[in-house]
């Protein structure tokens, strides 16, 4: 499904997208809503509403799009198989429900985001969300009130699973260092370099191994893939001495 240049008309469009990313990634103030008793009614009301877009407004994912749905959707069919040989039936009866709300929510998602402008909006929500939980993290230090966030030594509040903690925090790193490097002016490249700064010094304090190497692997990734490296790796090396 190609993104279609942006256009006036699709400006409230990329304001529920915005919103859309901002209210997914604030469910860390409710334990990343992942007990049932939070994501079940939340799973029956995105079925009803994709039951209600394949009726009204049926699209077939294509390209990416697909192959995201499709990744999703076996994930969940394996799931589902799994309760057969699990250890424990209940639980990956869970897991299995969680898979279906993420792919019913990306199925959902698919109609609204059919143009570049759409697809900003929903971006630059999940980076506000993130940047939002950090900016608490960062009140509740400077108050000195933080350690209610820590299990142990490490930072696993407000979410209340540290690698979960770690990976909102790098969800929203990205979006915020390409505002460090694309910005239109240098108040926003400044305020992008330092969101960026901010998310990944939370990041670290989950404790979370598997941070710093993934981290790392994608910005090799976009210094030796991508146009313009010699600023971006400059602005790398500046993340990296700010943290």
């Amino acid at each position: 499904m190609a993104l279609s240049p942006p256009s006036k008309s699709i400006a409230p469009a990329s304001v529920v997208s915005f919103l859309i990313g901002l209210a997914a990634t604030l469910t860390a103030f409710w334990d990343g809503m992942f007990g049932i008793s939070r994501w079940g009614p939340v799973t029956l009301a995105v079925l009803l509403v994709l039951v209600a877009l394949a009726f009204l407004r049926p699209i077939a994912p294509r390209g990416p799009a697909a192959l995201a749905l499709g990744g999703l959707t076996g994930l969940w069919l394996v799931s589902v198989l799994s309760t057969g040989w699990a250890d424990s039936p209940g639980q990956a009866k869970a897991e299995a429900g969680r898979w279906l709300l993420y792919a019913a929510f990306l199925a959902a998602l698919l109609p609204l985001l059919r143009a570049r402008a759409q697809a900003l909006g929903l971006i630059a929500g999940v980076a506000a969300g993130c940047l939002t939980v950090a900016g608490y993290q960062l009140i509740r230090f400077l108050a000195g009130t933080g350690d209610g966030l820590f299990l142990g030594d490490r930072l696993d509040g407000p979410i209340g699973y540290a690698n979960a903690q770690a990976d909102l925090m790098a969800l929203g790193l990205w979006p915020l260092f390409a505002l460090a490097e694309r910005g239109g002016s240098r108040l926003l490249r400044a305020l992008g370099l330092g969101g960026a700064a901010a998310l990944l010094s939370v990041a670290l304090l989950s404790g979370t191994r598997a941070v710093l190497p993934i981290l790392a692997i994608v910005g090799i990734a976009l210094v030796a893939l991508l146009p313009g490296r010699v600023r971006r790796a400059w602005l790398l090396l500046g993340l990296a001495v700010s943290v």
